[in-house]
């Protein structure tokens, strides 16, 4: 099994622009502003502690903030409910007319295909969506906040190191054979440029989280800042 699971490593952790950087205050007035706006959970949670099911909320979100968690790692079922939560939460979005999603992440990453799978459902997503990185969105956690239309972090968050690992079903992680990496990184390269060229970011900055081999020196900004 292949995995999106950062191993911490100094590249690529920690980003600062092209993203919002929120300090303590800024981040408690947006979340407040949220509140203000109607903001409601996508979910409950459920009995039995974190791995267990969340009973979904089924009122109208129609011109309300969903804030949808996406904590965690991030794997399938029967493992975990997460993913599937978070795309039945933006489709309701969808169905509802809901006026802005707001995936709340903390992730250290998960599994490729089911990353893949939510990263194009975010970015397809009608609603506008905004990626509120808490603590971390890094490997598979940063691949979903680059779907979305925004990325805003708090001032000591990090995102990046999205190299893939190699995972056993015991849950050790180590480095794959140079050909199988280089052709998984090829693709996450590629689906992070159209999400990067799509909402108006550098795809340098991304395709510098997936390949320890591209270093990256400089950004400029349409506004000059570098």
């Amino acid at each position: 099994m292949y995995s999106l699971n950062s191993n911490y490593t100094d590249k690529g952790t920690t980003m600062s622009k092209p993203f919002t950087i929120l300090s303590a205050a800024a981040f408690a007035f947006l979340f407040a502003a949220c509140m203000a706006a109607d903001a409601v959970p996508a979910v409950q949670p459920g009995a039995g502690g974190p791995m267990a099911a969340v009973e979904p909320v089924y009122e109208s979100w129609a011109g309300k903030v969903v804030v949808v968690p996406v904590h965690g790692t991030i794997i399938g079922e029967p493992l975990s409910e997460m993913p599937k939560q978070v795309m039945t939460a933006l489709d309701k979005a969808d169905e509802d007319g809901a006026d802005l999603v707001v995936l709340e992440i903390d992730s250290p990453g998960g599994e490729v295909g089911i990353c893949d799978t939510m990263s194009k459902k975010i970015f397809e997503t009608k609603t506008p969506t905004i990626a509120l990185v808490l603590h971390k969105a890094v490997s598979g956690g940063a691949m979903l906040a680059s779907a979305a239309k925004e990325i805003v972090m708090t001032r000591s968050a990090r995102m990046g190191d999205i190299q893939p690992m190699q995972t056993s079903l015991t849950g050790t992680s180590g480095q794959m054979d140079e050909r199988t990496a280089e052709k998984i990184e090829v693709d996450i390269r590629t689906i992070l440029k159209v999400y990067a060229e799509g909402r108006g970011r550098p795809p340098a900055v991304f395709a510098s989280m997936v390949s320890r081999d591209i270093t990256l020196y400089q950004v400029t900004f349409d506004n000059g800042v570098t």
